[in-house]
């Protein structure tokens, strides 16, 4: 049969199809419902990030569960294509018409598949245009998207064949459709029940190799699957419909077992990549040196309710489990547990040797952060600590005013860090696994036990992190020690609040030096009520001070700053510079790291999040303790929030849900309309 012919029965199959109110009325259904979800769900994330929800991220609360719905319609508009040709041309006898056309069974049952395939498309298509609108208005890890439509398209293709082969079996449309769906529900009822009853067992399925796929993670014996299961559903379909027309059966005999032997097969092929941008599917290099060089194994304990939790506990286990081979997980509800216990709530628990680590469940962070930092925090535990002092009205990591440092806090502890917060007073005694000591702005006197304890610490090669605001106080040992002090007065940058900053004395630096503590500083820093730095001259050997941060000239030293006109008074001393905002001591000989930082309000609560505040101090610390600090270890996660145009807006709420399929259906109805005009010519003229 010529190609040409093969176009031509594939262009009568679809306009077959295309001409049936059933399908349009499929169609319509399957456009306003995808629309309709995308309108639910994008609007649903608007309110929780104006909420400020932590943990909230657009592809697992739009796009995933968008995609699921995708596939149902998928899956739907490819029965209803093939129950629409298949059933209505056997039950006609028209099957021997092609027969007689002399139309090969192979190039009838491919016809029929681009067909169904083709129609069985479109949801997907609906589906990617829905996302490239959302990536307009947030970053989208577009690896894991590609991995999630490669899933897509891999289940469209092997459920298109069998499906396929229900209609070539089935004597009524009807029968088919009903085939169809228990057949479907069956299968994904098999591998659910295949993974919870044996999560040993060495098969990837149809629909659980996409829940890897969809995370961003390319297992090879997943896609050997996929293969497989497409040759195999093919060569069936081949057999049926050569079957039927009493044609020769070896090509898809041959088929049949070329794919059942590559099924089989998948499931010993090894190694998975993971393409995701924030490698959601493996542990950051630092870790896993970690791990190596520690011989005990990790037993992860989950006392949850849901079967969704589960799921969710045991894609983060086997991400760890790729790593640390002998893990063990094991799972618990609450009412198996004891009265006491129950009133705990939902929790994971991790114990690596000796050490353990429990984390409240539902996790607010993604899975595999969670078990990667409580890892990592039981790992560090054994060696250093960061403690924050207290007891002189210092901002406080646990306290819940705006100018405390709450989620300065919690990073650090999703970082793997340990850390303490201590009363020098009260524990006279600074013990040797403090990694780093940090001040953030006294705001009292210091008793001279504790600037000695402190000053003894230095003299040791202590690392220190002081933060000091214009009002702090800190004893003038310590300021000599380090050879740093501040200029009077507070930091006001006038050309700043002419560009939009809510106050004057709000610095705003977009000029960093080339230390190696700005690396991944690409955006602005902001220093709400700041001091000026400046060295010392008094300077032990093998000191070098260097400032790291500093402002540009036309800010200005202001000793009035609650006054309700600021203007530049050189009379009475105030400066206009360049200042410092933040300079490091470094020791050459003993390798000690100290830095001061002139304000202590770019790292609170209320000021953390804005532009590049919170890379800065982690920067710091990570310079402070020798620590290189990854993408990963700091959960900068891409697509945490929508930034809505009013255009997108626009789509979202009403052209994906109403317009488009409204536009859809009265371009058919024309269609139709116009096609009735003509017959009722055609009958006419005759």
């Amino acid at each position: 049969m010529r190609t040409s012919d093969m176009h031509g029965l594939t262009k009568f199959f679809i306009q077959f199809v295309w001409r049936r109110p059933s399908f349009i009325i499929g169609l319509i259904i399957t456009l306003i419902g995808i629309g309709l979800f995308a309108r639910l769900a994008y609007q649903q994330f608007l309110y929780l990030q104006g909420q400020s929800l932590s943990g909230l991220f657009v592809f697992n609360e739009i796009i995933l569960p968008l995609a699921g719905l995708t596939i149902i319609f998928q899956i739907m508009l490819n029965v209803l294509s093939g129950v629409l040709i298949v059933p209505t041309f056997r039950s006609n006898q028209q099957f021997s018409l092609f027969q007689q056309a002399s139309i090969q069974p192979n190039q009838l049952l491919w016809a029929l598949y681009k067909t169904t395939q083709g129609f069985a498309s479109l949801p997907l298509l609906y589906f990617v245009g829905i996302v490239l609108l959302l990536s307009i208005h947030s970053p989208l890890d577009i690896s894991r998207f590609g991995t999630t439509l490669l899933g897509m398209i891999l289940i469209q293709l092997v459920i298109g064949w069998l499906i396929l082969a229900i209609c070539i079996i089935a004597r009524g449309v009807l029968i088919a459709i009903i085939i169809s769906a228990v057949f479907i529900s069956l299968l994904i009822g098999l591998e659910v029940s295949l993974k919870y009853f044996f999560p040993e067992l060495l098969w990837h399925g149809v629909f659980l190799s996409f829940f890897k796929l969809r995370e961003g993670s390319l297992v090879l014996g997943g896609l050997a699957t996929y293969s497989g299961m497409f040759i195999l559903a093919g060569g069936l379909c081949s057999l049926l419909i050569s079957n039927h027309l009493a044609a020769t059966k070896k090509l898809p005999k041959l088929l049949c077992l070329v794919g059942m032997v590559i099924v089989l097969a998948s499931g010993f092929i090894p190694g998975q990549l993971d393409v995701s941008q924030d490698k959601r599917n493996s542990l950051s290099e630092n870790l896993i040196e970690k791990l190596n060089s520690d011989a005990n194994s990790l037993n992860v304990f989950a006392v949850v309710d849901e079967e969704s939790s589960r799921e969710e506990i045991v894609r983060g286990f086997e991400i760890i489990r790729q790593f640390i081979p002998d893990s063990q997980l094991s799972f618990k509800s609450r009412q198996a547990l004891a009265p006491e216990l129950q009133r705990a709530g939902e929790y994971v628990q991790f114990q690596l040797g000796e050490l353990q680590q429990s984390v409240a469940y539902p996790f607010e962070q993604e899975v595999k952060l969670v078990f990667e930092s409580a890892i990592r925090q039981m790992l560090i535990r054994k060696q250093q600590w960061i403690t924050f002092v207290e007891g002189h009205g210092e901002a406080s990591p646990l306290g819940k005013k705006s100018s405390d440092l709450g989620i300065f806090y919690q990073t650090l502890k999703d970082m793997g860090w340990p850390v303490a917060v201590q009363s020098l007073s009260s524990m006279p005694v600074i013990s040797d696994n403090t990694q780093l000591l940090v001040v953030a702005s006294s705001k009292q006197q210091w008793l001279k036990s504790e600037t000695e304890l402190v000053v003894s610490y230095l003299r040791q090669g202590g690392s220190l992190l002081l933060l000091l605001d214009p009002d702090s106080i800190i004893p003038a040992a310590i300021e000599e020690y380090i050879g740093i002090s501040r200029f009077p007065g507070t930091l006001v940058d006038w050309s700043g609040y002419q560009s939009g900053t809510p106050h004057p004395a709000i610095v705003i630096v977009n000029q960093t030096s080339q230390h190696p503590i700005m690396n991944q500083v690409k955006s602005l820093l902001a220093f709400p009520w700041s001091s000026g730095l400046k060295a010392t001259e008094n300077l032990s050997d093998g000191v070098t001070i260097e400032p790291i941060v500093t402002s540009h000239k036309g800010v200005w030293t202001e000793f009035d700053i609650e006054a309700s006109e600021l203007s530049f008074d050189k009379d009475q001393g105030e400066l206009q510079q360049v200042f410092a905002l933040a300079m490091t001591h470094y020791n050459v000989k003993s390798q000690q790291k100290i830095i001061m930082v002139g304000d202590s309000h770019f790292v609170s609560d209320s000021a953390i999040n804005n532009y590049a505040n919170k890379q800065f101090a982690l920067n710091l610390v990570s310079w402070l303790t020798n620590t290189k600090i990854t993408q990963d270890t700091m959960n900068l996660s891409l697509d945490t929030s929508i930034e809505p145009s009013r255009w997108g807006h626009f789509m979202m709420n009403w052209v994906f849900c109403a317009i488009f399929p409204a536009v859809v259906l009265i371009g058919w109805w024309l269609g139709f309309a116009a096609r009735n005009r003509s017959g009722l010519r055609a009958n006419n003229v005759e």
